[in-house]
């Protein structure tokens, strides 16, 4: 492929320095050169590659070369710019020239530097703009890239800087090599071309005498001379070829995952004019061959290929084929891509000089080369990071980051939250732990594209920061003090919040609540700066209302003229009312008043009589005819007078322009309005009876002008004319406007102008100071060459003196090819002043033919034998049979029918209408109607040449006559088309079917060839018609619809039956009629207390047969007969039953035995027990037995019960006890005994198991061994022997020194009698019970709470130390409570009346609770975890084992307590911690309790009618503790002798009651009541508060 270019000598002084070396240059484009931008600006973010060259030149320097640098003669300042950014310095600044130290000698390389790769910019788009747009072309390296700098640059010499253009020149020259016949031609092209021009330019100039210039011109001329020698022995011109196999380096291009890129690369080949250096001709390469391409890492990419491509860069080639490699980023990484492809160039023989000057030749020729490219793409992957603070703040909110790596890491941030602790960011918010510092977010597959980046959200975790303390405030909310603020300090979050303790009352409203909403527990979130306020909010109670009334009174000089009342309006009894904040009206019968006074000044409201009076003045003169102002009509009349309008406008100088204009004027549809409003402003009245009244009114000069310049068409900048007097100067608009006075003429009583004068006003302006270039008006005419006819013509206009010429769009007209060699053409010319007209001439085209052919076919009229009706299918086939493609296609069908006789009555149905296989619904026409409109294909879809299109459908033809009709059918349609696409695709495009969105026809086919070019209809219709829409092709049938006859039902069913005859039917003779089968035979109804039967349908004459009959000739009628039933006496129904069978298991099988109402009855027995069906019931249980009774087919049935029930038996162990000496206790006797004696087969024995090594006692547990028999025929009882291992000296240990009570302890003496010392019982596995604590009866301890209708027992909230001391009062045995029973202490805050104050007394005398040095309880203090584990040590005797259970107990003053409990089994850790000072929770102290009483609950062994509570659901971890702390229950121990199993429910226990029992047996000296179950419900736990004051309680 060959391009032939012109070239400008310097034009191609850069093209021939790049083609020095290489005559073969390749052109690369890669994809980063994205839409059109500016560099680095609009958020792009760009980077230039320099161009590579090779081989670079190599100066050498001898040892003593050097260099002086230049020395400051006179210092140089700078004055300022040159206003073009380079900077002026003051006469006379100079430098000393450079001094060369020594010479330098330089040995350079044998070539010089060649470009071998082109220096390219690598763009990034902003976010969001996609990449692969248009790229821009031939983008250009920065200023001071494009060449590569010599090492060892000359200094300046002398103070005379050397031109540009004379350096250029010398370069050029020195630039030249040696010339030899082997590089002859390459030196030419540099030779003619660059250096050619470089000294061209100094030609006529200054600098062409110069001495430096003379010397190298010699050289140059030599250069030439030696050139011409070489190439006058050779009359051919080598092309110089590619070196193939050279491996180019392409650099790198950066896109995202997901985003597609391509790689081009066009090579080229040039012949260049030996004598000029002119590019002859230029090659393309003609086909590209054997592309492969190698990837480091494929994965990176995907969807890559290699295809012949059209190149995107440097304008003139753009389009050209090249090779083009395609890709699209699939994971962030980073992977080189290689390339190879083979292309050939073929030089077309040519010779001659032409403009070269020199003759050659080029012998046709024809090449292959090969490239290899490599270049690395870089895919990034865009990862977000999104922060949740969970409650509190962070910032950023989210972060993102691109990468190109499969992982990218991040540096979390350290959010914030007022009373909480950051445990570190987690992907859930209910995790346990979460991560500080850096978080990695790896790439998944589908992710880290910029619309989908890879994503992932974390989620702040939180702790409550208990050291931090917090204080709530209640505050009144009201103006007056209703009560100080009540605070409570020393609070931590979570703690129970302090209830309000003074009184909400507040005299005249009701306490509404406290904002914000009261929360029971504290929260950090409500804190600001450590204090949570809440504030009374108060609604004002409804007082009596009354209402009062305003007197308006007015007066004119001192004359009252009237009054009026009116209703003030209502307010509350008390109020006050000031005439301030009465609204004044000042009118009052068409006058104006002035507000004065107001008698009295303000009201308080009583129940009535509530008047408060207004007084308005005006003083007037004795007579006052003042006039009211003229009216804008009324000022325009006057001021335009005769004259043509009331405002002229004229431009100086001469007045040569002039405008008038009217400041009123109306319109015929709207008389009376200004159309000019705004124009004048119209002053007030002035003046009296006596001197008269005058009215100014000014005339606005800047409105005038704004209309002005519309008139004049002069609005645009620099085009407007400005306001001046008449001599031309320059006003403002304020000085420019013009001012009218008018007089009132008394005694006419109209208004005149106040001097006599009439005439217009008037304003004066000029044009602005810039007149505009003058614009010339030329045309441009397109004609007809045959005819000379002009086809069209336009004016268009331009400056004076422009060249003006043709576009390539006007070389086009519809029907018409310009005729570019026509010697008329007038294609271009310079506007001056005679008239241009460009002409084009034009050659008139062949008319094409477009035409179509509609073709319809049906396969016959089809009569259906059993309806009677008849079908017709249709085909119609529409074809393009012009010689030329035409657009979208419309169908018209239209059915015409002859029906004989004249009178007969069908329906036409139109159904199933296809084209191809695709249904479509016609545009117009409803189902029945006979004309339809279809769109068969979209307005701007091609209809091509031959192409047919095949529409079918159905047409069902109804006979709705008695008789006979013959139908004969003829059906027509007409096809239409469009000559030419949409003149506006997006906005016609129709779906395939949506044709009433298309337009309507506009031309026939007699005239389509011209057809006008809107588009707007079909202009090509079918080829057998002469107008668009005429028929184009018929499809006649007929046929004969048989006569129909009816079909009916009746019956002799009695009236008032609820029944319905099947509905009629007309069939033809000889159709199948199908009977009904709504009723069947034997079918029964009851009217009136009588019962018919269905007998059957029947016809006269007529056979049925399987329930079908044929229809005859004749109307039928289908007749139903009933039949009245004679009712008999009732049959005694079966009946069975079975009575129920209650034993006590023996091992044998148990049947109930049925019975029945009659004889020969069979019975069917099935067993149901638990686990389903059953064979006779053995095994203790309950089992339902189903029994069937069956004779003679009718069926009975019944149940009854099988209830086995266990069988008791009696484990009893021994006992025994001792003191402690560090070895078990045990007692192995144990003997099971059977009621009623052993089941034959059976033997079950028990062997004792309990072992006991501590101090204490312990139940001798066992285990059971039942061999045979199985556990559940079996109800256990157990005797079970005790296991007491006696402490000589327990000891209640004093509190520590420093933490709180110092008051010492008491030391119980050993009281105990030792058991029989030879007795050992064995230590168990299992929590040991406190002393003095019931752990027999299993009663609730716990009541709960009803808040808004739901039971709460709220086990994560905090416990108060009275709480504790209930609990623990409640649980005492009764010989414990009944030795230590007291109702009084010496706390100072707890008192009789107290409802804690016996069970706090009680407790405090047994030892269990302490107070504090200041002689206070502190009962409603929250109680930390050490607290209660001192409490709870209290009730144990072990020995304290070693220390050391817990790390964060150490020298605290509950150290020793805690390990007392911990040894007891009772108190756990978390990972060697106790948290001693959190406070504990009431689900923490009901779980401990129940360890302290050995009772082990479990969820799978409580009964479903227990209490339950909304906060205490089977997932949370204390679930079957609260449950068994809220329950009374009976139970069993499950066969590990610790669970608990319940067996029934008990009635919750009345405390209160219970307490007044104890209370009274203690007064009156007697046995204490024990607990006991059933009775009524005792008073709920009160919900307290309470504060931490720090100290611990001992």
């Amino acid at each position: 492929m060959k391009i032939y270019k012109t070239m400008r000598k310097r034009g191609l002084a850069l093209f021939l320095a790049l083609t020095m070396c290489l005559s073969l240059i390749q052109t690369t484009a890669f994809a980063n050169e994205e839409a059109e931008h500016a560099h680095n600006e609009g958020g792009w973010t760009c980077a230039y590659t320099d161009p590579v060259t090779e081989p670079a030149c190599v100066h050498e320097h001898d040892a003593a070369c050097g260099y002086v640098e230049a020395v400051e003669e006179i210092p140089c300042v700078c004055t300022g710019t040159d206003g073009e950014g380079s900077v002026v310095h003051e006469d006379g600044c100079a430098y000393a020239p450079a001094v060369e130290g020594a010479p330098c000698g330089h040995v350079c390389g044998g070539e010089c530097a060649a470009v071998v790769t082109e220096g390219y910019w690598e763009c990034t788009p902003p976010a969001g703009e996609p990449e692969d747009t248009e790229p821009t072309e031939d983008a250009e390296a920065p200023a001071g890239d494009a060449e590569v700098p010599e090492e060892d640059a000359e200094a300046p010499a002398g103070d005379t800087e050397v031109p540009a253009e004379v350096q250029a020149f010398l370069d050029a020259v020195a630039a030249i090599p040696e010339i030899t016949a082997e590089n002859a031609a390459e030196v030419a092209e540099n030779v003619y071309g660059p250096v050619s021009e470089a000294y061209d330019a100094l030609l006529g100039t200054e600098y062409e005498e110069r001495d430096d210039v003379q010397e190298v011109v010699a050289v140059y001329a030599a250069a030439l001379v030696e050139l011409e020698t070489y190439l006058e022995e050779s009359t051919t011109l080598a092309v110089a070829r590619a070196i193939p196999g050279k491996v180019i380096d392409a650099g790198s291009i950066t896109k995202e995952v997901g985003q597609s890129g391509f790689y081009q690369r066009l090579p080229r080949s040039t012949n260049v004019c030996p004598t000029y250096g002119y590019v002859l001709s230029e090659y393309i390469p003609d086909s590209y061959n054997n592309f492969e391409v190698t990837f480091s890492d494929q994965s990176i990419l995907k969807d890559y290929n290699e295809v012949l491509g059209k190149f995107k860069e440097y304008g003139s080639y753009q389009g050209y084929p090249c090779f083009q490699f395609n890709y699209t980023g699939a994971k962030p990484g980073v992977t080189s891509v290689g390339l190879y492809f083979e292309y050939g160039y073929y030089y077309r023989s040519e010779s001659g000089r032409g403009r070269c000057g020199h003759y050659h030749t080029i012998p046709g020729n024809y090449n292959t080369y090969y490239d290899q490219v490599t270049f690395d793409v870089i895919v990034k992957a865009d990862y977000e990071l999104i922060y949740d603070a969970n409650g509190g703040e962070v910032d950023p909110a989210s972060e993102k980051k691109t990468q190109a790596s499969t992982s990218c890491s991040f540096t979390l941030p350290t959010p914030t939250r007022d009373g909480y602790i950051f445990k570190g960011w987690a992907e859930s918010k209910d995790a346990a732990t979460g991560v500080i510092g850096t978080y990695i977010l790896d790439w998944s597959e589908g992710f880290g594209s910029v619309t989908n980046p890879v994503t992932k959200t974390l989620y702040a975790l939180w702790s409550p920061d208990n050291t931090q303390t917090y204080t709530v405030v209640y505050k009144d909310g009201a103006e007056e003090a209703v009560f100080g603020d009540e605070t409570h300090g020393n609070l931590s979050a979570g703690d129970n919040t302090p209830s309000f303790t003074g009184k909400t009352e507040r005299t005249g409203y009701t306490f509404e609540g406290w904002a914000p909403a009261w929360k029971n527990t504290v929260d950090p979130e409500m804190a600001e700066d450590g204090v949570i306020t809440y504030t009374a909010t108060w609604q004002k109670n409804a007082s009596p209302t009354t209402s009062y009334t305003v007197v308006h009174e007015y007066y004119t000089n001192d004359i009252k003229d009237g009054e009026f009342r009116q209703n003030g309006g209502e307010g509350e009894v008390g109020t006050t009312i000031s005439a301030d904040d009465i609204e004044k009206i000042l009118q009052y019968e068409e006058n104006t008043y002035v507000y004065t006074s107001a008698n009295p000044d303000s009201i308080t409201l009583e129940e009535s009589g509530n008047t408060i009076t207004l007084r308005y003045d005006r003083t007037v003169p004795l007579t006052d005819n003042k006039p009211t102002a003229p009216t804008e009509q009324q000022v325009n009349k006057l001021v335009k007078g005769s004259a043509r309008a009331a405002v002229e406008i004229y431009c100086q100088p001469e007045r040569h322009q002039v405008g008038y204009f009217d400041c009123y004027n109306e319109s015929e549809k709207n008389p009376g309005v200004n159309t000019h409003p705004g124009r004048v402003e119209i002053g007030q009245v002035e003046g009296n009876d006596t001197d008269g009244y005058t009215c100014e009114v000014t005339f606005l000069s800047e409105v005038y002008l704004k209309a002005y310049n519309e008139l004049k068409k002069t609005t645009d900048v620099g085009k407007a004319h400005v306001l001046c007097d008449i001599n031309g100067n320059d006003l403002t608009a304020d000085k420019a406007n013009q001012t009218v006075k008018f007089a009132w003429d008394m005694d006419a009583k109209e208004w005149k102008l106040a001097d006599g004068k009439v005439g217009p006003v008037k304003f004066w302006t000029k044009c602005p100071d810039s007149t505009p270039a003058e614009t010339i008006t030329y045309k441009v005419h397109w004609i007809d060459e045959s005819s000379n006819k002009v086809l069209n013509a336009e004016e268009r206009t331009a400056p004076m003196g422009t060249e003006v010429t043709v576009t390539d769009s006007d070389k086009t007209y519809t029907g018409y090819q310009f005729n570019e060699g026509n010697k008329d053409n007038v294609l271009s010319a310079t506007l001056g002043v005679e008239p241009v007209i460009l002409k084009l001439y034009f050659t008139k085209l062949p008319s094409p033919s477009a035409s179509l052919k509609v073709e319809k076919s049906n396969d016959g009229f089809k009569v259906n034998e059993q309806t009677g009706n008849a079908s017709v299918d249709y085909t119609v086939n529409i074809t393009n049979n012009g010689d030329v493609a035409i657009y979208g296609l419309r169908l018209t069908d239209t059915l015409t029918a002859n029906l004989t006789p004249d009178n007969g009555s069908v329906t036409f149905t139109f159904k199933d209408w296809k084209v191809g296989d695709q249904a479509i619904d016609p545009t117009s026409g409803g189902e029945n109607d006979k004309v339809h409109v279809l769109q068969l294909l979209p307005r701007n879809v091609e209809f091509k040449t031959d192409q047919t299109v095949t529409l079918t459908y159905t047409v069902e033809i109804e006979n709705n006559s008695d008789g006979e009709v013959e139908v004969e059918l003829k059906n027509e349609a007409t096809g239409a088309s469009w000559s030419k696409a949409p003149a506006n695709p997006a906005a016609r495009t129709l779906s395939l079917r949506a044709a009433n969105e298309d337009d309507e026809p506009d031309v026939t086919d007699s005239d389509s060839s011209s057809a006008s070019t809107d588009n707007d209809a079909p202009d090509v219709t079918d080829s057998d018609t002469s107008t668009a829409g005429g028929p184009t092709g018929d499809s006649g049938t007929e046929g004969t619809l048989p006569k129909k006859y009816t079909v009916t039902y009746a019956w002799d069913l009695p009236k008032g039956a609820d029944e319905e005859l099947p509905a009629s039917e007309k069939r033809p003779a000889g159709a199948t009629i199908t009977v009904d089968t709504t009723y069947s035979k034997d079918y029964e109804i009851t009217v009136d207390g009588k019962t018919y039967v269905f007998s059957g349908w029947s016809v006269a004459g007529v056979t049925i047969a399987d329930g079908k009959f044929t229809m005859p000739a004749q109307n039928v009628i289908i007749t139903g007969t009933w039949t009245e039933r004679e009712e008999q006496p009732p049959a005694t129904p079966l009946s069975v039953s079975a009575a129920d069978v209650r034993v006590t298991y023996d091992g044998k099988g148990h049947p109930v035995i049925p019975t029945a109402n009659k004889d020969g009855v069979q019975f069917s027995v099935v067993y149901k027990g638990a686990n389903g069906v059953v064979g006779v019931p053995t095994d203790a249980g309950v089992y339902t037995a189903e029994i069937t009774a069956t004779l003679n087919g009718e069926t009975a049935s019944c149940t009854a019960s099988v209830t086995i029930t266990r069988r008791p038996l009696t484990v009893t162990t021994g006992s025994g006890s001792k003191y402690y000496d560090g070895t078990p206790l045990t007692n192995s006797t144990a003997t099971v005994v059977v009621t009623g004696g052993e089941v034959p087969g059976e033997h079950i024995t028990a062997v004792a198991t309990g072992s006991r090594t501590v101090a204490g006692s312990s139940t001798n547990t066992y285990t059971m061994n039942w061999g045979s028999a199985k556990e559940s025929n079996y109800t256990v009882t157990e005797s079970l022997g005790t296991l007491t291992v006696l402490n000589r000296a327990p000891i209640i240990p004093p509190p520590p020194s420093g933490g709180g009570n110092t008051g010492g302890g008491t030391t119980i003496p050993d009281t105990q009698t030792p058991l029989d010392p030879g007795t050992t019982i064995a230590d168990q596995d299992v929590p040991l019970a406190a002393p003095g604590l019931n752990n027999t009866d299993h009663f609730d301890y716990i009541k709960g709470y009803v808040i808004d209708g739901q039971s709460l027992v709220r086990p994560e909230a905090n416990i108060t130390r009275a709480e504790v001391a209930t609990i623990f009062f409640r649980l005492m045995t009764k010989e414990f409570r009944e030795a230590n029973w007291a109702t009084e202490n010496d706390f100072t805050d707890v008192k009789k009346g107290d409802w804690y104050n016996n069970a706090i007394s009680t407790c405090t005398k047994a030892g269990i609770l302490k107070g504090y040095e200041d002689g206070t309880f502190k009962p409603n203090q929250t109680i930390s975890r050490e607290e209660f584990a001192a409490i709870a040590a209290r009730f144990a005797s072990e020995e304290v084992p070693a220390g050391g259970m817990f790390k964060d107990i150490a020298g605290r003053w509950s150290e020793k307590d805690i390990e007392r409990a911990a040894a007891m089994g009772w108190i756990k850790g978390s990972n060697g911690l106790f948290r001693p000072v959190d406070k504990i929770t009431r689900a923490e102290v009901i779980v401990i309790v129940n360890r302290m009483l050995d009772r082990v609950p479990d969820a799978d062994h409580m009964l479903p009618d227990m209490k339950t509570f909304a906060d205490n659901t089977p997932d949370m971890w204390w679930y079957a503790d609260v449950q068994e702390a809220t329950n009374s229950h009976e139970y069993d121990r499950a066969e590990d002798g610790v669970t608990g199993i319940w067996t029934s429910l008990l009635p919750e226990q009345d405390w209160a009651a219970l307490e007044e029992e104890w209370a009274t047996a203690a007064d009156a000296n007697v046995a204490d009541v024990a607990p006991k179950p059933g009775t009524e419900e005792g008073a709920k736990e009160p919900e307290t508060t309470g504060g931490n004051d720090g100290n611990s309680e001992e």
